[in-house]
């Protein structure tokens, strides 16, 4: 475990924010997942005992590379915040996190299963 990183808060911050939560990003803490350098990351302990609950906010924003990263929050079945799903459309590694000014609203799909990425 460990705190989120000054390049990280920026997105995390703007995720919680359209969420409406009010969690502090400087209280938080993270682990990284193994996504091949995506940038995904699961909050606070026992993950692994823990279930998806829901997306509460999603956003998009380009790579320094040029291709678009959709970011999405997680809460687990009891409303805790649960994982940070970042995905660049292309599966290569994220190359910068985003400042505020570069992230943008995304309406998330209905239609989009989550169970095809994660095993939700």
């Amino acid at each position: 475990m460990r705190r989120i990183t000054d390049p990280e808060k920026p997105l995390i911050s703007w995720l919680l924010l359209a969420a409406g939560r009010n969690e502090q990003v400087e209280d938080l803490t993270v682990s990284e997942m193994d996504d091949g350098g995506m940038g995904n990351m699961t909050f606070g302990p026992a993950h692994e005992k823990r279930r998806f609950g829901q997306t509460i906010a999603d956003c998009q924003f380009v790579d320094k590379d040029g291709v678009t990263v959709i970011a999405s929050l997680n809460t687990d079945e009891k409303g805790q915040l649960y994982e940070l799903d970042v995905w660049k459309v292309d599966f290569n590694p994220l190359l910068v996190w985003p400042k505020i000014s570069d992230i943008t609203e995304t309406t998330p799909n209905p239609s989009f299963e989550r169970t095809v990425f994660g095993g939700r």
